[in-house]
């Protein structure tokens, strides 16, 4: 006879032992009836797979109360119950329950998330009730009355043992993809993930949500590589960018995983992810890791020992444990590809039983290794062979029981947050809404359009075919006044029609940022995925249209949570303008004389050499008014003519030496209020010019004008009373007024400086240390944000100098060193001693580098992990028969053929060049112009992992040469080589071509030409106003490229010099740095003459070369 199953109520089961839910499927219909009545799998009941040993079978009714709340502690007072997927926030939680919560019920079988703001942002946490009702008699104490959000789902019962993408033979129980794409299947829970950027955008999220057969939702796939993966997107390996877009996945409810980074990543990346997530209330529930003993030299180790690649694994996921005390899941790994399948399966033979024994790891998924990534021949260590055959991987994986993923009858680990146990004290919401059309200054290029569904029933959307000259006609800006310090998220209402529409941001004077995955059908709001630190005062913020997809109807900055739709505005709430900017272009720099302006009673006109026309003003014998402007004694009033509407810039031309004390003077502009401009004090000018900013405690905001055409006022009044005035300069946004009137330095050499007085980047820190200089020093922290800035340093002359780098450090580290812009790459410094505790001293770290005569900049930073302490920096001038030498940048060098650049963080400026196999190919270093006519050495810097050969020609002789390994490659840490070969060259301009002989080339850094003599060489720079114009007979001086920098859609004008004599030609060509031809023109005429080019460039670096016989002068251009 037929066997019936009759389920009274929702929260009764049957476990199946033996029979997992893919035999079943549907043929349970048949026999199961809820209540009496029929059922049907997926309808009213369902099976869920229970640790691949059987199945879970149990209804499923849309009324059942999975979760009970309680106003009360120990389930009193008022009460409500919750069903299962529904997602309740704010007003939405039953009974009038938002912000009331204190204790729960939740049965059997299901996950509850609660969390403070009604997006499932804040202060939040995760419990299940696997086996067990579970009772919370009080929640934590920032969830105490707080939670406005709630989600409960159904329990899937997993093993640890799972795969990257979806394998059915090895009796895994869970797997992911990648991807947010596949679903669960009747014996495979699938692990969402989102795996860039936009698998955090609400409508991937929404994806999510509505799937019911998911629990857990994984972070970003190794977001901290800028140049792969995640990372190269969307300023993704930017952690606090990366934070801003993870918060996102939060209002999924589900359990959530960090962003899986690369091997060091929890030790760097991940490491100051977590601190800003942290500060920021952005929960992740367990941490994930990839694994590829990337630490032990596989490329040089392919047959290593598998009991010591498993030590070494051990140790690694004690130390990631140690690190987080979180739950962990290993979602990629292996013993590395570079090793064969015989190290594979012994590795794994000593690694998945350890696994299994491990608490903290809830899942691991080995990754098959991938034959592209290795350097060795190997054999595969796949699941299944080319023929769909179980291979002894597969076997392996297959015969290996896996224990529960989570054995716990109930289960609520901690998370990342901290002061989970402390009061949540709610701030007080203040909200900043915008109408776009009402905006300030809106560009030329935008349409103001009516909509009833638009807030104001108004809209505007770009439009590139109206007027407009420059970039804010593609512009609108919103200003307004902050009162307190707060972190602000910024929000935009628009439509896009169902297409993606990225938009561009900036805040105050920062970096324009392109953000995309804004799609809509209909006006919604999205958050832009920045957290912005605002601090008191005026603030502008700028959004900009790439593309006209985007219709943008209101802009809101918000410092907590907020129902946003409430933002909506009838008509009539603003009038849209009728005033449009970008229409014109202009490039002024007006000068204006101090002593001609209207001075208060306060100021004085005084004389010196060194100002223009001898003159400056400075104010009497008054005390200083730091805290408020004074009367109209103390003001000087400056009214000027603006031509055409603008974005302008005001500087000032000043003077302050005093280090002792504050410098400083206020400030106002066509009325605004009065705004301090302090920091104005530096030793190294006498005088010098600067923007106008304005100052609120550390931070100096530099603000731009936005100024119609007519007259304008521009008032100054003293406060410090030790500043200086010689002139003011109107600009256009982007002149520098220093280009026509320099400032004048003090040539007072000064190389010796404290890292505590240097400009401190990011979360660097000075720390008291009793043997260092001044007794501090500055910890630099492991973020590659954080760093040491020097740009004080004034040298009498050009030339090298020694640099000594005072540091104490007990391990071995590394950082990054940066001279007037130039990357010098990694730098490694051996152990100094024990720590400062422990009566440590610094230790000194010694390099060669140029400085130029006069100022000059060095910048210090971690590099991906632990950077060692640093005291102080000394410079010392290095005798003149010192070999002199050229340094030339293969990435700046002419690229020839396919040649292309690559990222290398061990490379001189981050960068170098990959020729490939092609004879075509090749790197063209020109202009290199000599005193004499001899041998030369010649240094190659390199990367190959194995030996290869190229052909080196310079006009006189071709060479082959072959080169030996360098050690591993770029992306296994490998440092660059250096290969020496000699050189004849000419006096004059010479050039150095690199090119492949048919095979593959090594990797190129730069060129450096030696002479062991005194310096009698150097790079023809088109800059330079000295030629000997009678050898060369083409005069360089006359070459020039403007403007440059050149904005993006902008011409170009090169100025050419007239050719040498009669019949003679000068060829014009213009290359991106790939080698690839933009412009190519000639020119006959003996006159200078300037030539137009009309291209339309995209953002980047560019060379143009003119060439007469075989004199070849370059120019660099930049396009911003």
């Amino acid at each position: 006879s037929q066997v019936l199953f009759d389920f009274l109520d929702a929260g009764s089961w049957i476990y199946w032992d033996g029979i997992t839910p893919d035999v079943f499927d549907s043929n349970l219909d048949t026999m199961i009836k809820i209540n009496g009545i029929e059922a049907s799998l997926g309808n009213n009941y369902r099976i869920n797979q229970y640790y691949q040993k059987g199945s879970v079978i149990r209804p499923r009714d849309e009324t059942y109360s999975a979760l009970t709340i309680f106003t009360e502690n120990d389930f009193s007072g008022q009460s409500a119950g919750l069903k299962e997927r529904i997602i309740y926030k704010g007003s939405e939680i039953p009974s009038g329950m938002d912000n009331a919560t204190r204790s729960f019920v939740l049965k059997r079988g299901y996950m509850a998330t609660f969390a403070v703001k009604p997006n499932g942002t804040s202060k939040g946490k995760v419990y299940i009730a696997s086996e067990e009702d579970m009772l919370v008699e009080n929640l934590p104490v920032s969830l105490d009355g707080n939670v406005s959000f709630i989600r409960v789902v159904p329990w899937n019962w997993v093993t640890k043992k799972g795969t990257g993408g979806f394998f059915d033979r090895i009796d895994a129980s869970w797997y992911y993809n990648w991807g947010l794409g596949q679903g669960s299947r009747p014996n495979y829970e699938n692990a969402a993930m989102a795996w860039g950027a936009g698998g955090a955008s609400p409508s991937s999220v929404n994806t999510i949500i509505n799937r019911e057969d998911i629990t857990h939702f994984l972070g970003f796939n190794e977001s901290d590589h800028c140049t792969g993966q995640s990372g190269q997107f969307n300023n993704l390996c930017e952690p606090e960018v990366a934070v801003a877009y993870f918060e996102g996945l939060l209002a999924s409810g589900l359990r959530i995983g960090s962003p899986a980074p690369r091997e060091n990543g929890p030790f760097t990346w991940l490491r100051e992810f977590n601190r800003i997530a942290k500060e920021r209330d952005v929960r992740f529930d367990f941490v994930a890791v990839h694994w590829y003993d990337w630490g032990g030299n596989p490329a040089n180790t392919p047959n290593a020992n598998p009991q010591q690649i498993f030590n070494r694994f051990r140790n690694y996921l004690e130390q990631v444990y140690n690190e987080y005390q979180m739950p962990i899941w290993i979602t990629e790994f292996n013993a590395n590809p570079n090793r064969g399948n015989a190290v594979q399966e012994a590795f794994l033979q000593l690694a998945l039983p350890y696994l299994e024994s491990l608490e903290y790891v809830e899942r691991y998924a080995y990754f098959q290794p991938n034959p592209n990534n290795s350097q060795n021949q190997v054999e595969p260590s796949n699941y299944l062979d080319d023929d769909g055959n179980l291979t002894n991987i597969g076997l392996l994986f297959l015969n290996h029981e896996s224990t529960p993923s989570i054995p716990q009858p109930t289960y609520a680990p901690a998370n990342n947050l901290e002061g989970m146990e402390m009061p949540y004290i709610p701030k007080e919401v203040n909200s900043l809404i915008f109408e776009a059309e009402c905006g300030k200054y809106l560009g030329s290029q935008w349409d103001i359009l009516s909509d009833p569904e638009a807030s104001n029933e108004y809209f505007i959307q770009g439009n590139p075919d109206n007027d407009g000259e420059t970039q804010i006609a593609r512009q609108v800006h919103f200003e307004f006044e902050i009162e307190n310090p707060e972190t602000y998220r910024a929000w935009i209402r628009v439509q896009t029609g169902g297409v993606n529409a990225p938009v561009r941001v900036r805040m105050d004077n920062g970096e324009l940022e392109q953000i995309g995955g804004f799609n809509s059908e209909g006006f919604t709001w999205f958050q832009i995925p920045r957290f912005y630190d605002l601090k008191e005062g005026k603030h502008r913020m700028t959004l900009e249209f790439p593309n006209p997809n985007m219709k943008l109807d209101q802009v809101g900055l918000i410092n907590g949570s907020l129902n946003m739709e409430d933002m909506f505005q009838d008509a009539g709430y603003c009038v849209p303008t009728d005033n449009f900017w970008g229409l014109e272009e202009t490039d002024a720099i007006e000068f204006f004389e101090a002593e001609d302006v209207v001075l208060g009673a306060s100021w004085t006109v005084s004389e010196t050499e060194n100002a223009i026309g001898g003159l400056f003003v400075q104010t009497a014998d008054v005390g200083p008014s730091l805290e408020n402007p004074p009367g109209t004694e103390g003001v000087l009033t400056l009214d000027f003519e603006v031509e055409e509407a603008d974005e302008y810039e005001i500087w000032a031309k000043i003077q302050a030496v005093s280090e002792e004390v504050e410098s400083s003077i206020w400030i106002s502009v066509d009325g605004d209020p009065f705004r301090k401009m302090a920091d104005l004090q530096n030793s190294i000018y006498e005088w010098y010019w600067k923007p106008f900013h304005f100052s609120y405690e550390s931070e100096q905001r530099r603000f731009s004008y936005f100024l119609e055409s007519g007259t304008h006022t521009l008032k100054v009044a003293y406060s410090s009373g030790n500043v200086f005035l010689d002139r003011f300069a109107l600009v256009t946004k982007g002149n520098d007024p220093s280009d026509e009137d320099p400032d004048i330095i003090f040539l007072e050499e000064n190389l010796e400086f404290e890292a505590e007085h240097a400009e401190l980047l990011g979360s660097s820190v000075i720390v008291n240390c009793v043997n260092s200089s001044n007794g501090q020093q500055v910890n630099m922290g492991s973020s590659n944000n954080n760093g040491i800035r020097f740009d004080e340093i004034v040298a009498d002359e050009s030339g090298s100098y020694n640099l000594e780098i005072s540091y104490m450090s007990a391990p071995a580290r590394n950082f990054r060193l940066v001279v007037n812009g130039e990357n010098l790459g990694m730098q490694s410094v051996e152990s100094s001693g024990v720590w400062c505790f422990n009566g440590g001293s610094p230790a000194v770290y010694e390099i060669e580098v140029q400085l130029n005569e006069g100022v000059n900049s060095v910048v210090l930073r971690p590099l991906n992990g632990d950077s060692p302490l640093i005291d102080k920096i000394k410079f010392e001038k290095l005798s003149n028969d010192s070999p002199g030498l050229v340094s030339l940048e293969a990435e700046e060098a002419e690229l020839l053929g396919n040649s292309a650049i690559q990222n290398c963080e061990n490379a001189s400026n981050g960068l170098m060049v990959n020729m490939g196999a092609n004879v075509n190919n090749g790197i063209r270093f020109s202009n290199i112009v000599l005193q004499e006519s001899k041998i030369y050495d010649v240094e190659i810097h390199y990367i190959t992992a194995n030996e290869r050969s190229m052909t080196i020609v310079n006009g006189i002789t071709s060479t082959q040469e072959t080169f030996e390994p360098s050690g591993p490659w770029c992306f296994n840490g490998g440092e660059m080589a250096i290969k020496t070969v000699q050189m004849e060259l000419e006096q004059g301009p010479n050039f150095v071509e690199l090119r492949p002989d048919g095979t593959d080339a090594p990797i190129i850094d730069k060129i450096v030409i030696l002479d062991q003599g005194n310096l009698n060489m150097r790079v023809l720079q088109a800059e330079e106003e000295s030629m000997d114009i009678e050898k060369f007979s083409l005069n360089p001086e006359e070459f020039k490229v403007y403007p440059n920098p050149v904005k993006v859609g902008e011409n170009i004008i090169i100025q050419v010099p007239g050719v040498p004599e009669e019949g003679e030609v000068i060829h014009i060509s213009m290359t991106d740095m790939t080698g690839r031809q933009m412009y190519d023109d000639t020119v006959l005429d003996t006159e200078t003459q300037s030539v137009l080019v009309d291209r339309n460039l995209s953002r980047g670096l560019y060379l143009i070369t003119i060439r007469n016989g075989n004199r070849r002068y370059v120019w660099k251009l930049k396009v911003d």
